[in-house]
C-alpha cells in the first residue's frame, strides 16, 4: 500500500513538473538576456575593485560575475540562433523583436571599457579567443539574416543593421584588446621604445627641467600633472619593457634607459611616477585601453551614441507604422 500511494503521490506531481519545465523553456531566453544586462551592468560598475583589490567580498563578486556572465550571454545566443520560429509563423512578429535581441548579446560580450580582463591567463591563448568570437558574431548574423533580414521585417531591419555593426565592431576590440594585453606581445612591442623613447625624453626633460620646477613650487597638483605626462612619455621604455623584462643586468639597455628617465627625478618623484607607470600599465593588462585611445576607438565611441539613438528611432518608428496599421486594419 505504501509503495502505491507513493507511486500516486509521484504521478500527482508530474504535471506540477511538466508545467515548470515548460515555462522554463518558454522565458529561458527572456531570463537569460535580463540576467546577461544585469551580470554587465554589475561588471561595469564594479570593475574598480580590481583596480585597487581592498575588498575580498567584491573582488569575489567581480570574479564570480566575470565568470558567468560570458557564459549567460552565450547561451542567450545560442539560444537564439536554434530557435525553429520561422518568418511565417503567427509569431513572427514577435520573432522578430526576440532576434533584436541578438546585436546587444555581442554587445554584453564585448563588456565595459573598464574591464576586458581579470587576470593576467586572460590573455594566454587569445587565438582561441579569436576564433570563439568569430564563431558568437557568425551566430548574431545568421540569427538576423534568418529572422529580420530574409522576412518583411520594415524598418527593424536598418535599426538591427546599426546595432548589430556596433555590437561586432566592441566585440572584436574586446578581443584585440586581450590580444595586445599578452606578455607575449608587450615583449616585442618593446622592442620600439628605442625608437620612441628619443622624443619621450627630451619631452620629458623639459617638464623635469630645473625652470620648470622653481615655476612649479608650491603647486602640488601642477606638479602631479608634469609627472602624469612624464610618465606618459616614457611608459614604452620604463612601463611596457619593465613589466615584460625585469632583468637588472647592467649591460641590459632596459637598464640604461630606465637609468636615465629617474635620474633627473628625486626620490619622491620617483615613487609618483613609478606609481604612475604601474596604474597605466593596469590599464594596459586588465582594460581596454590600449584600443580605446586609438584613433579607431575615438572613432568607435563617437558614433556609437549617434547610430544607438538612431537605431532607437527607427525602433519606435516601426512601433508607430504597426499600431497605425491595426487600426486601418
Amino acid at each position: 500500500m505504501s509503495s502505491s500511494a507513493g507511486t500516486s503521490l509521484i504521478m500527482a506531481e508530474l504535471p506540477l513538473v511538466w508545467k515548470i519545465i515548460d515555462w522554463f523553456d518558454d522565458w529561458a531566453l527572456r531570463l537569460a538576456t535580463l540576467a546577461s544586462l544585469f551580470l554587465t551592468s554589475i561588471l561595469m560598475l564594479s570593475a574598480e575593485t580590481r583596480r585597487h583589490n581592498k575588498y575580498p567580498f567584491a573582488m569575489l563578486l567581480l570574479w564570480a560575475v566575470y565568470q558567468v556572465q560570458p557564459k549567460v550571454t552565450e547561451y542567450a545566443l545560442t539560444h537564439l540562433s536554434i530557435s525553429s520560429t520561422c518568418c511565417t509563423s503567427t509569431s513572427a512578429h514577435e520573432q522578430q523583436l526576440v532576434s533584436f535581441w541578438a546585436p546587444f548579446l555581442l554587445l554584453h560580450l564585448a563588456g565595459p571599457d573598464n574591464i576586458a580582463a581579470f587576470a593576467l591567463e586572460d590573455g594566454k591563448l587569445s587565438w582561441r579567443k579569436v576564433g570563439k568570437a568569430l564563431w558568437n558574431i557568425a551566430q548574431g548574423l545568421y540569427v538576423m539574416f534568418k529572422y529580420i533580414y530574409l522576412c518583411n521585417s520594415g524598418v527593424l531591419r536598418s535599426a538591427a543593421s546599426i546595432m548589430l555593426a556596433l555590437g561586432v565592431a566592441r566585440y572584436l576590440e574586446k578581443v584585440i584588446t586581450q590580444l595586445r594585453g599578452n606578455f607575449d606581445n608587450l615583449w616585442h612591442s618593446g622592442d620600439d621604445s628605442k625608437q620612441k623613447t628619443s622624443t619621450g625624453e627630451s619631452l620629458g626633460h623639459v617638464v623635469i627641467s630645473s625652470s620648470s620646477r622653481q615655476h612649479r613650487h608650491g603647486k602640488e597638483e601642477e606638479e602631479t600633472t608634469l609627472l602624469l605626462i612624464y610618465a606618459h612619455t616614457q611608459f614604452l621604455a620604463c612601463g611596457r619593457r619593465a613589466m615584460a623584462d625585469s632583468s637588472v643586468e647592467k649591460d641590459s639597455p632596459n637598464y640604461k634607459i630606465g637609468w636615465e628617465i629617474f635620474s633627473a627625478l628625486d626620490a619622491k618623484e620617483v615613487c609618483k611616477v613609478a606609481g604612475m607607470e604601474a596604474s597605466l600599465m593596469y590599464d594596459v593588462l586588465y582594460t581596454k585601453a590600449t584600443v580605446v585611445h586609438t584613433w579607431g576607438g575615438y572613432l568607435l565611441r563617437l558614433v556609437s551614441p549617434v547610430g544607438t539613438a538612431a537605431a532607437f528611432s527607427l525602433f519606435l518608428v516601426r512601433g508607430h507604422l504597426r499600431s497605425f496599421e491595426g487600426l486601418m486594419g
